[in-house]
């Protein structure tokens, strides 16, 4: 979840900033009656759930956010890895894919006529 600040005029909404890598993700819109986050939020950044209870006290449906489900930081930390990876290896096997791909395309460009 992300949160921005912005305004509404003439059926537009304008954001702060813009995020290009969400493009196509659905918004929850919040209208704030005294038209001022800083009123809102006067203290440090809160945590999610403080957000959620202060959008909720504003009139904002808290079905609308699901918490989470336990510590993402905690799950990471314990979660099984594999060795780690030998980049020579590694690099040594991209090579001979893009060598097979590129031999592919070529092969396809000349049954097609394209060489």
């Amino acid at each position: 979840m992300h949160s921005v600040k912005g305004s509404y005029k003439n059926g537009i909404v304008t954001m702060e900033r813009d995020f290009p890598e969400r493009e196509g993700q659905n918004v929850l819109i919040t209208f704030l009656d005294n038209g001022s986050l800083a009123e809102v939020f006067q203290d440090d950044l809160p945590t999610i759930k403080e957000f959620v209870a202060r959008l909720t006290v504003l009139g904002a449906e808290p079905e609308a956010y699901t918490p989470p489900a336990g510590s993402l930081a905690k799950l990471l930390a314990n979660a099984p890895y594999e060795t780690p990876i030998d980049s020579a290896a590694w690099d040594r096997q991209w090579a001979l894919i893009e060598t097979e791909m590129k031999e592919r395309d070529l092969a396809d460009d000349r049954a097609e006529g394209r060489d």
